[in-house]
């Protein structure tokens, strides 16, 4: 029997028995104790006690390509060993794509499986022209859930993609539990639709630096510096993937942008039955908290809140605070427990 070599061998091979007891080929009654010694040495190394995060994020995601109607986009799924609530579905804003959303994803997989979206015009996904509607999004999400053979989500929106949820929610009712809005409003206001429409400008000149510049002016409040957790940190990440904007990138943000500047909601859009929470950050200059709350309130059943120390970009300045938001609601945990929020306000049909 081969066995009793291995047990006698140098050091550099427990690491093979390692592998071998842990895919059960070896009968461990054949390891002495010397060996079983540094085995749980190399247990305690690799899988620390108390790291319950990165126990349930080992799995590398599983990627999947698809197409509807002649464009190609893609999805991640990461999966979890907890059911704690349906699937989660994740739409990032502009200038993310399905990784801008790695370090949540940590938070979300405690919950459940979590399926991380590059709709087209975002990420990798084609460029999605802007005569194709927010309307044409939320049936494209439609038919990954079918693909993928998910009955019901929990989504979470931020930013450019929280049209996509309402609609969404409002059109595919059944397939929606909760829905979480971050940053969101009805339509620009004049003065951040002629920024917009600047920035165009600015991009076609190539001038990436000013661009950055304009990006950064509207997504971020330069008055409330002081009051603004990680501002400096923020700014400084997110003006270099500005900057760096390759051709593609350019593209989409042009056609995505005259997409929402296209976007007008229609009268019953926000008569879903959903439970949602909305919010943003208290110092948001964007998609200002009295936007939020206008939707909150137009709502049958919708929570909202702030949270403190941030502006549009909260969940990057106040990370922890904004994942622990999520969980809550989608828990139906008591948010008034969570520190760093503002008043919560509960909006009611009934």
């Amino acid at each position: 029997m081969k066995t009793v070599q291995w047990v006698n061998n140098p050091v550099n091979l427990r690491t093979i028995l390692l592998l071998k007891i842990l895919s059960n080929n070896i009968n461990i009654k054949y390891v002495s104790l010397n060996t079983l010694f540094y085995l749980i040495l190399i247990l305690k190394i690799l899988i620390p006690m108390d790291n319950s995060v990165r126990l349930s994020h080992t799995k590398v995601p599983e990627e999947y390509q698809f197409n509807f109607e002649g464009f190609n986009y893609y999805c991640t799924i990461q999966k979890s060993e907890f059911k704690k609530c349906n699937p989660i579905v994740v739409l990032g804003g502009a200038f993310q794509n399905m990784q801008s959303w790695s370090k949540h994803l940590e938070y979300y997989v405690q919950l459940a499986d979590v399926v991380l979206v590059d709709l087209p015009g975002t990420g990798k996904s084609d460029i999605l022209p802007h005569e194709y509607s927010i309307e044409f999004l939320a049936s494209t999400l439609h038919h990954l859930l079918l693909k993928l053979k998910i009955d019901k989500i929990e989504m979470v929106c931020a930013s450019y993609g929280t049209p996509i949820g309402i609609i969404f929610a409002s059109t595919f009712r059944e397939m929606v539990s909760k829905l979480i809005l971050i940053g969101t409003m009805k339509a620009f206001p004049p003065h951040r639709r002629k920024q917009v429409e600047y920035s165009f400008e600015t991009l076609s000149s190539n001038n990436m630096s000013t661009f950055s510049n304009d990006i950064l002016e509207i997504l971020m409040n330069r008055d409330r510096i002081d009051s603004i957790r990680r501002y400096a940190a923020v700014h400084k990440v997110l003006s270099k993937i500005v900057k760096n904007t390759n051709q593609d990138g350019k593209c989409k943000y042009v056609e995505n942008s005259k997409r929402l500047l296209n976007y007008t909601p229609g009268e019953n859009i926000f008569s879903f039955d959903a439970p949602t929470l909305i919010f943003t950050g208290e110092h948001d200059s964007f998609t200002r908290p009295e936007f939020c709350r206008e939707i909150a309130s137009t709502l049958k059943n919708a929570t909202f809140t702030t949270i403190q120390e941030s502006d549009h970009l909260c969940s990057n300045e106040q990370f922890a605070i904004t994942n622990k938001l999520i969980a809550a609601f989608l828990l139906n945990n008591d948010l008034n427990a969570i520190e760093g929020i503002n008043k919560v306000e509960i909006f009611s049909s009934n």
